[in-house]
């Protein structure tokens, strides 16, 4: 469950260090790990801000850190790909965020894309069960996470719609509230209820 309180209390008047004045922002973060899917995403990216005004920043840290560090370099784009290791401050960078990029092969629960949605960013995330779980198309664009080209094409499509950005993003708010901390608790509770008032019967 996420701590839905804290995030809508969120002070979302702090100003974000992160933001680039008129540039495009997007946002990656989490463990640096195969699954993942980082080195593809380096490869939309870099096609993406290649072509626009836009910045994209990567948060976080694991075993593929060096591996990424160096696609960034062969890239020749740094400065516009930024890697700013593990932030105590994300959910100010999601506040301020055009676009939250997911594309791993495949996820538990994804944290980060819930915060993403619970602080109204819009996201593009891989075409997989466990985000398709808690997304559909009128709240996310999803993605072949093998394909780069259709990656970097929905974060495009992000980035020059605004308004149907903010619309989808709009129905991911409104979804995640099932996600709090309270509601799962009481979730789980009703099951134990149901599974015990079962064995006593």
């Amino acid at each position: 469950g996420l701590p839905l309180d804290s995030i809508q209390s969120f002070d979302e008047t702090k100003p974000n260090q992160f933001s680039v004045t008129g540039r495009k922002t997007i946002l990656c973060a989490g463990r640096f790990v195969k699954s993942k899917n980082l080195a593809v995403l380096v490869e939309a990216l870099s096609e993406v801000v290649s072509v626009s005004d836009a910045t994209a920043f990567l948060c976080g840290s694991g075993p593929e850190l060096v591996a990424i560090e160096a696609a960034v370099m062969r890239s020749g784009l740094l400065g516009k790909l930024n890697l700013l290791g593990y932030r105590s401050d994300l959910w100010s960078l999601m506040r301020a965020a055009d676009a939250f990029i997911s594309v791993s092969n495949y996820e538990g629960q994804p944290n980060t894309v819930l915060e993403a949605m619970a602080l109204g960013c819009p996201v593009v995330v891989s075409d997989i069960s466990s985000h398709r779980e808690l997304l559909n198309e009128d709240s996310a664009w999803f993605v072949d996470h093998s394909d780069p080209v259709e990656i970097a094409r929905a974060i495009q499509t992000v980035l020059e719609d605004p308004q149907e950005a903010l619309r989808r993003a709009a129905n991911a708010k409104a979804k995640v509230a099932s996600f709090s901390a309270t509601t799962m608790a009481r979730r789980y509770d009703n099951i134990y209820k149901r599974v015990v008032s079962v064995h006593l019967t």
